[in-house]
């Protein structure tokens, strides 16, 4: 009973498909199957240097020999060894594999002891080693591993208490959670503060931290890129294993690193998440990689990428005694230094950022600290200093909006160029908007914009100011009681001419010269695109909306165009010839074929041979005309988006989709959110789905399915 009150208080949790009830015993044992999936042992690549790597740095030697597989044989043969996994997570306890499994024969081979709070998180496997002592082959599908829980330490079940919960305990106990990045980011920032940006300012090039233990990085003998990732690859295995050259501990770990060193014993999830690894800069990718299979999980920088200029060549120390930076002044004399705040390099290229997906997704976790800056948009605030960390959906997240940005599952992606005079204007007419769809979409909407002025500011700050706003509005006073959330996507053209935005929830910056992976990463995550007054930048994103409508790659959705103002030649909607535009492009024409090294005729052809002499011509499907809406307001805006929630089918019908191009979008949509991580609508997910498959409405010409 103490077992069962124990998931009850989500101290211990099973994966969906297994019940507390049908997984404890009489005895309180945990009694628990083994996934379907196994460990692979490659032992063509166990050689002597492997062996040694085995003897010296434990499970972090065995890179390159054990991998996870998929499928759970159907037996284990006689006298086989065989290393499978269970899924379980433990809280405020410590759980003991037994030896015995429920069959004679089949024993666990080394007394394993799983770690309360260490042992959280159901999407991480728990290694078993088992062995079939007999001749005969065992099944696999009724075997199951018995699991003793006793109480933790006083200290561990004190600790639990900040830290398990209901999300936790299914989810893992995070490096955030553990050193409660939320209310104490100096834990990081003190950290950070033992390194520098380059050779020549004297500390360290970067530190490694685990559970009770340090390792100081220093700078190597003529210091390049190459040479100094190479080291991190010979100390990242060495640090993780515990090798006494490679670590300090006890009352030589330095201050700024003691509280981390005390805390990360009781990180979650992935096990190396207990390791990190702190720079200015991130290290080289590559490096970063094998870092990471080396048993380093997580990585923390200043910047997202490396100069090596000022990295390695400069010979002058960048900053001063109070962390400042020298730079050359801005009144034009180039003799003249000033002390600065040093600037964030946070600007991905498009490989940088396909790395840092891929990498997250094999388990790294990447932290990002931001100087305090000026508010570009305030003159008498600042953006205060402040730690960042990696979402999986490719965004850098405040760990207070973490929870809410993972609930988001309807973006709104807001478009447009900063347009003096419209301030007031747009600031009322997307308060508006903004109150309706989050009334619309509740907790699972967003929006998401540039980083600039203008639209994308506005945008920005009445999402994160929603309620205050709400109490102008009696409609929405008591419905909207929290903000909406708020993603800002980045280009550093922005920072040229225009001010830019830091108080996004989350957000993320591209280079100038990667744009076009910067409006993709938009497109791939929204659902509903709205564009008001812009120039070549917003041409760029409304043909990519366009195209990824046309391609099928999107949830076919109106594409909305607002000109608050009228602003066109004839004093009508800047968009109409837009919209005329496209509506010529999906209207079918014919021409008269005309191909070159055809003998000219000489007669007068029929009525039979002239229609054979002509060819449509359509580059648009007919449907895309019927998706573009040009509008005066945003409340027209936020009119069309409801009544396509409302009703999708009805719409589709009218706009002229069939149910063929509906499914083959609908596809084509799910395979982008598995890439970008993000969940389908909840108004449209699966079920929905397979509810408007059966909606009569549809014509019957386009009933069967692909």
């Amino acid at each position: 009973e103490e077992v069962l009150a124990a998931f009850q208080r989500h101290e211990l949790a099973l994966p969906a498909h297994l019940s507390p009830e049908a997984s404890v015993d009489e005895q309180g044992h945990l009694v628990l199957p083994l996934e379907s999936l196994r460990f692979a042992f490659c032992e063509a690549n166990f050689r002597t240097a492997q062996k040694r790597d085995v003897i010296r740095f434990g499970k972090h030697g065995l890179a390159g020999l054990q991998e996870e597989r998929k499928r759970l044989p159907k037996e284990i043969g006689g006298k086989q060894f065989f290393v499978g996994g269970i899924r379980v997570s433990i809280g405020p306890y410590i759980g003991i594999i037994d030896a015995e499994t429920n069959k004679p024969g089949v024993v666990h081979l080394a007394a394993r002891i799983l770690d309360g709070i260490r042992t959280t998180g159901l999407d991480d496997p728990r290694q078993v080693e088992l062995f079939n002592q007999l001749y005969d082959a065992v099944s696999t599908g009724d075997l199951r591993v018995r699991i003793r829980l006793h109480h933790a330490s006083k200290d561990a079940q004190q600790f639990a208490k900040r830290v398990i919960n209901r999300r936790t305990i299914e989810s893992g106990v995070s490096l955030p959670d553990v050193i409660e990045l939320q209310d104490h980011p100096e834990r990081i920032m003190d950290l950070m503060r033992l390194v520098s940006p380059s050779v020549a300012d004297g500390n360290p090039c970067g530190y490694f931290v685990g559970p009770g233990r340090a390792h100081k990085e220093q700078w190597v003998d003529d210091a390049s890129d190459g040479f100094q990732n190479r080291n991190l690859e010979i100390a990242a295995p060495k640090f993780s294993a515990g090798d006494p050259d490679y670590c300090v501990r006890g009352p030589e770990i330095p201050q700024e690193a003691e509280v981390l060193a005390g805390l990360l014993g009781y990180v979650g999830q992935d096990q190396s998440h207990s390791r990190l690894y702190a720079q200015w800069g991130f290290p080289d990718t590559d490096t970063m990689r094998y870092m990471h299979k080396s048993g380093i999980g997580v990585f923390v920088a200043h910047d997202v990428r490396v100069d090596p200029e000022r990295t390695y060549e400069s010979r002058i120390p960048m900053l001063t005694r109070r962390r400042t930076v020298l730079l050359p002044s801005r009144d034009g004399d180039s003799s003249a230094t000033a002390e600065r705040q040093p600037s964030s390099d946070i600007f991905f290229d498009d490989k940088r950022f396909a790395a840092f997906q891929k990498m997250h997704g094999e388990g790294a976790r990447f932290l990002l600290v931001r100087h305090e800056a000026p508010d570009a948009f305030d003159e008498e605030q600042t953006v205060p200093e402040e730690v960042l960390v990696w979402d999986e959906r490719g965004f850098w997240v405040r760990p207070e909006s973490m929870e809410r940005v993972e609930r988001v599952d309807t973006l709104i992606a807001m478009y447009g160029s900063h347009v003096k005079g419209m301030t007031k204007i747009l600031t009322e007419q997307i308060t508006r908007f903004e109150l309706r769809m989050k009334k619309l979409f509740k907790e699972r909407g967003g929006v998401i914009h540039g980083k600039g002025p203008g639209v994308m500011y506005i945008t920005d700050h009445v999402a994160r100011h929603l309620p205050e706003l709400a109490q102008g509005h009696p409609d929405f006073a008591d419905s909207v009681t929290e903000p909406m959330v708020s993603i800002g996507v980045g280009i550093d053209l922005e920072q040229q001419d225009q001010k830019i935005n830091f108080r996004p929830d989350a957000q993320v910056d591209f280079g100038a010269q990667h744009r076009l992976v910067r409006q993709k990463h938009m497109n791939d995550r929204a659902t509903f695109n709205v564009f008001n007054l812009g120039g070549a930048g917003t041409l760029e994103e409304i043909a990519l909306s366009l195209c990824s409508q046309k391609l099928y790659k999107n949830i076919l959705t109106p594409l909305i165009f607002v000109d608050p103002k009228g602003i066109s030649n004839e004093g009508g909607n800047f968009w109409a010839k837009l919209e005329a535009f496209i509506d010529d492009m999906s209207t079918t024409k014919q021409i008269v074929v005309e191909e070159d090294g055809l003998p000219e005729r000489s007669v007068q052809l029929g009525e039979a041979e002239v229609s054979q002499a002509r060819v449509n011509i359509q580059l648009l499907q007919g449907h895309m005309k019927n998706f573009i809406h040009v509008v005066d307001s945003y409340d027209e805006a936020a009119d069309i988006i409801e009544a396509f929630v409302g009703d999708p089918v009805g719409y589709y019908v009218k706009a002229g989709v069939t149910k063929r191009e509906f499914i083959t979008a609908f596809e084509g949509a799910l395979e982008v959110r598995r890439d970008t991580n993000f969940p389908m609508p909840h108004w449209i997910d699966v079920h929905a789905y397979s509810e408007m498959l059966e909606d009569s409405r549809w014509p019957k010409e386009a009933q069967e399915t692909p």
